[in-house]
């Protein structure tokens, strides 16, 4: 298996994982909905005391950071979105969107509008409205 980066998500979800016990795992697992259980998760110690500032300013600034910007990735990514559409492959055309959306510039304005908007359409068409 190739070696991946480590990102500042897994850094924070190895933080958060380690810090709760069973109880308040089990508490998460009953939850009904996402925005219960992101709700619970804002409320525990862990996520209010971890500071995301420096890594979220690294993505910013285009710093160390496991995902570079790539237009060229993006619209690939896109394209290949909007082929499993035409396959009727909604779940695959959902995952590759969202993967564009990753690695589209932040200036790429027009071209993120669509991405979303055919995110939003897969979504829609999987019944996925939470």
């Amino acid at each position: 298996m190739a070696h991946e980066p480590e990102g500042f998500f897994k850094k924070f979800h190895d933080a958060i994982n380690s810090s709760i016990d069973d109880v308040t795992r089990n508490n998460f697992t009953n939850l009904e909905t996402n925005s219960k259980r992101v709700s619970y998760l804002c409320g525990l110690p862990a996520i209010k005391n971890y500071d995301l500032t420096s890594e979220l300013e690294k993505c910013q600034t285009g710093g160390e950071f496991p995902v570079k910007k790539d237009l060229e990735k993006a619209l690939q990514l896109k394209d290949e979105g909007n082929k499993a559409v035409q396959k009727g492959n909604w779940a695959k055309a959902l995952e590759l969107y969202s993967h564009s959306m990753v690695y589209m510039p932040k200036k790429e304005t027009e071209e993120l509008s669509i991405v979303l908007a055919n995110r939003s359409a897969a979504l829609n068409h999987l019944e996925q409205y939470e």
